[in-house]
């Protein structure tokens, strides 16, 4: 029987940029080997020909202090969905949610479990503020 969890966190001015490098296994994170997809979306009007990182680290450096830069969310996949299913299943859940409103970064990576069971799971970060179809620069 298919097993899930959903678990929601804040991301405060600063933390971003660390935290999609993380995710996205970027920069310093690039080793790690368990990432199975990437993807980012809805910041073509924000970013024109950066990454996604350059962006949450955007938002960390132009936020007002006291602000929320990013929520998350981290979704356990199924163990009986391939890569494939689990990656479709999360792009049609960040369209229905996100939807083309708001700048996303999500990854999904494999872990395993000391029973050596494998441990699908997405992080998606996501930003609060809503696009308003004006090209910016950083």
């Amino acid at each position: 029987m298919a097993e899930y969890r959903l678990h929601y966190k804040t991301g405060k001015v600063g933390y971003s940029k660390a935290h999609a490098e993380y995710i996205l296994r970027e920069n310093k994170y690039s080793k790690k080997e368990d990432l199975v997809y990437k993807e980012s979306g809805n910041m073509d009007c924000i970013i024109d020909g950066t990454s996604a990182v350059e962006f949450w680290q955007g938002a960390d450096e132009y936020e007002r202090i006291n602000a929320i830069t990013y929520r998350e969310f981290e979704l356990n996949i199924p163990n009986e969905l391939s890569y494939e299913q689990g990656v479709k299943l999360i792009q049609d859940f960040v369209k229905t949610e996100i939807g083309n409103s708001h700048p996303y970064s999500f990854a999904i990576h494999e872990s395993h479990n000391k029973d050596g069971e494998k441990n699908l799971h997405c992080h998606l970060m996501f930003s609060e503020r809503e696009l308003d179809g004006i090209n910016r620069e950083l």
